[in-house]
């Protein structure tokens, strides 16, 4: 379904099926929201859709929706004044009835407060709004951004862990959507999705969660195809378990289902 040759300058030839789940995490945000953006044709790539190049291609923008869960599009929980904003704009269809089920089900009216007049979404409820625009346009493609973020989770432990496992059960589901990539970066989340790409300084890699192992070591080092942003985790190559060897390191070899037992 989608063929990545050329994304954020790196050469690739990455082939993407139809229904999974792909978490996109990085220690480098502008990398990880850059990639996002390229995928959902926004900016000059090298990716296909069906054959098709997706930038500024309207088809495509016809069936995937775009959405930064911790930017604020709208003002208002009003189902009806968001659907004309889509079907105006986007001449997409916006389910009210769905958008409804979905503010009932993540508690979005408890963040609201009325000030002179109007109804105003407290701090940090972004995220909640943008699910249920997205899950009421019920679009095939979902490509969002900032789903699940480690900062929020420490901010608002309980409600969060609450909503976050509601989202994921949408998410991680492979036949709620034809694909959905989601973009966070709580390390924690990894076991939920089908495949994660994992993007550093200087590679991007699509890698299967439960077939694919990945490197942890006892002190920092500087491996290739580095996962985390001190350089304990990296992906499980030939080459790197040589260095380790030539070093005379201690290692081990997990799959990177198995990956949350050794993050904190």
């Amino acid at each position: 379904m989608f063929r990545i040759k050329r994304v954020l300058n790196y050469e690739c030839d990455i082939n993407i099926d139809s229904f999974k789940s792909i978490y996109v995490i990085s220690y480098y945000k502008d990398y990880k929201t850059r990639f996002l953006l390229e995928l959902a044709g926004f900016l000059k790539n090298d990716i296909y859709y069906n054959d098709d190049k997706i930038y500024e291609n309207l088809d495509y923008f016809s069936k995937r929706v775009y959405l930064d869960f911790e930017k604020k599009y709208f003002d208002t929980i009003n189902p009806q004044i968001i659907a004309r904003e889509f079907n105006d704009n986007y001449k997409h269809r916006f389910n009210g009835e769905i958008f409804k089920k979905e503010v009932d089900a993540v508690f979005l009216r408890n963040d609201l407060t009325i000030k002179k007049g109007k109804y105003l979404l407290a701090i940090n409820t972004n995220y909640k709004l943008n699910f249920c625009i997205a899950q009421a346009l019920n679009l095939p493609i979902n490509i969002l951004d900032n789903v699940f973020t480690y900062s929020r989770r420490r901010e608002v432990d309980e409600e969060y862990k609450m909503n976050r496992n509601y989202l994921l059960s949408k998410y991680t589901n492979s036949f709620n959507n034809e694909l959905c990539i989601i973009g966070g970066n709580d390390f924690q989340l990894i076991d939920r999705f089908d495949m994660i790409f994992i993007i550093g300084y200087d590679f991007i890699k699509l890698v299967d969660v439960k077939n694919d192992k990945c490197i942890i070591v006892d002190e920092a080092l500087e491996l290739k195809n580095r996962i985390d942003i001190d350089g304990y985790l990296h992906l499980a190559s030939d080459e790197n378990i040589e260095v380790l060897k030539n070093l005379k390191k201690k290692y081990k070899i997990v799959s990177l289902e198995k990956i949350v037992e050794y993050i904190e």
